[in-house]
């Protein structure tokens, strides 16, 4: 799965289908799914660590002592997997204005040394994108503020401090309402 680009493949009985994003923290696919019941989608986000180029730096900085190597980014796995029982957690919750996470499963080869982790959460129309196609009144401005002060309180009553809202990060429900997405 060391591949950049999945579309395609299957996760979680959906198909990629498409690439919605990219980041710093990874790249978001959109996944689809068609049964008797109808046509259903979801966000994949894959996070891909390391590459070939963090490898080397960190085999360097721990003077390529494999195992020190495999225990920092095992280490760092540990550090994603908490913040996604974060998201579990908020999930359970009354959640509207948080981007729902589902489900993830996490893939470790050994030679070379990778961790493959996909996260299936709701697909939701990025901000900028609903922006385009309709524009924004004032009322959905002061809505949008609203919803992200409740996305707020529901983070910080979870003793969660949401670290990163942006636009990029803020996205359209298909009822209107706004969410934010926590990232990991």
């Amino acid at each position: 799965m060391a591949e950049s680009n999945l579309i395609g493949h299957q996760v979680q009985g959906y198909t990629l289908t498409h690439k919605l994003g990219a980041g710093g923290y990874g790249t978001v696919y959109l996944g689809t799914k068609e049964d008797s019941g109808g046509q259903y989608y979801t966000a994949v986000k894959h996070i891909s660590i390391p590459d070939t180029e963090a490898y080397d730096a960190v085999m360097q900085d721990y003077n390529y002592d494999k195992a020190a190597t495999q225990a920092h980014f095992e280490k760092l796995v540990a550090g994603i997997t908490s913040e996604i029982n974060t998201l579990l957690n908020l999930s359970k919750k009354d959640n509207r204005y948080i981007v729902a996470y589902y489900d993830h499963d996490i893939q470790k080869t050994i030679d070379p040394l990778r961790y493959d982790i996909l996260m299936r959460m709701e697909y939701l129309l990025p901000l900028n994108k609903a922006i385009r196609q309709k524009g924004i009144t004032m009322g959905e401005v002061i809505k949008l503020g609203l919803n992200m002060c409740d996305a707020l309180t529901l983070c910080h009553g979870s003793d969660i401090m949401h670290r990163d809202i942006k636009e990029a990060n803020i996205f359209v429900s298909g009822d209107g309402n706004y969410n934010s997405a926590i990232l990991v």
